[in-house]
């Protein structure tokens, strides 16, 4: 009640209409990507008294980002919820940057299924107009080679196979989702690894020194662990 009053007073006061949006308990106005150290009012994320989640203008809100991340995302921020201060907001940064490696180990096993690792994009111009080979232009031109129609507006979905293939083998960095064998293809850990890592940071308003060597070490690891035991089992 008291704040809807505060809004109310605010209103009336500056004749600038405010709306009362519920109680939270966290709320977390992350960096203007054009001015890092100006907060952005619409980009953000909070959580409510009642547990309700508001988020704008982070990964979970864009069609473009995959399945894993953005449950990973989702589950960074549960851990939050009933952290009322700055202190216990503090205290549960561990406890999300363990969650985040979890998500990494099951990026690394290569065992993701292709809802997880499907990616939407609307299609910007037919697909002889691209002077790129980038995700959504490769993608546009195998959907036209399958024989459907490739116009602008229609959604695209697809898989990266390898992020840095060489430009003369385009077809090499992504594949259309529908194509997707998962028995005879093989995503590209590092790439979904890095959206990962990308999705963890776009939550905080400040920089994790080290995280990402951090991440790279434990894929390193990961990647000794399973060269052992190949060679324990062979």
């Amino acid at each position: 009640k008291l704040t809807k009053e505060i809004a109310e007073e605010i209103s009336v006061k500056t004749r600038i209409p405010m709306s009362w949006d519920g109680l939270f308990d966290t709320i977390i106005f992350l960096p203007s990507r054009a001015e890092p150290d100006v907060p952005a009012l619409s980009h953000y994320w909070g959580i409510k008294s009642d547990g309700e989640i508001k988020v704008r203008g982070i990964e979970v809100r864009r069609r473009d980002i995959p399945k894993i991340i953005k449950d990973a995302q989702y589950a960074f921020i549960d851990i939050f919820k009933g952290a009322k201060t700055v202190q216990e907001f503090k205290r549960r940064i561990p406890e999300a940057k363990k969650l985040l490696l979890q998500y990494v180990d099951k990026i690394e096993t290569g065992a993701l299924s292709k809802e997880e690792l499907t990616i939407k994009q609307r299609i910007s111009r037919v697909p002889s107009q691209y002077k790129v080979n980038s995700y959504q232009a490769v993608a546009a031109r195998q959907l036209e080679k399958s024989g459907v129609m490739a116009t602008p507006g229609k959604n695209v979905f697809y898989i990266i196979l390898n992020a840095e293939a060489d430009a003369a083998f385009p077809d090499k960095k992504v594949i259309l989702s529908h194509l997707y064998d998962e028995k005879k293809h093989h995503y590209d850990k590092k790439k979904y690894v890095e959206l990962l890592q990308r999705a963890f940071e776009n939550l905080f308003p400040f920089e994790f020194p080290g995280l990402e060597e951090l991440l790279k070490s434990k894929i390193y690891r990961n990647s000794i662990q399973k060269n052992l035991a190949n060679f324990i089992e062979n």
